[in-house]
């Protein structure tokens, strides 16, 4: 399916990460009941999170960062 399943979000996804990064976090592990036809893999869709965030700095907060406060982790 290669790393650029939805280009249509892709600026939603930007403008949603830029206006509020600290409220964002990433999961992979969820069933996709909305997707007809072939169901993307958790690589396609790991590399769809390096396609909306770029920045290391980004990745950090939405991967560690908020998680961490949202379970109480911090």
């Amino acid at each position: 399916m290669g790393a650029f399943l939805y280009p249509e979000v892709v600026p939603f996804a930007h403008a949603r990460l830029e206006a509020a990064s600290d409220r964002a976090g990433w999961g992979t592990g969820r069933r996709h009941a909305m997707v007809k036809g072939a169901t993307p893999s958790y690589g396609d869709l790991a590399d769809l999170l390096s396609d909306w965030t770029p920045d290391a700095g980004l990745r950090e907060r939405v991967l560690a960062q908020r998680p961490a406060r949202l379970y109480d982790l911090a």
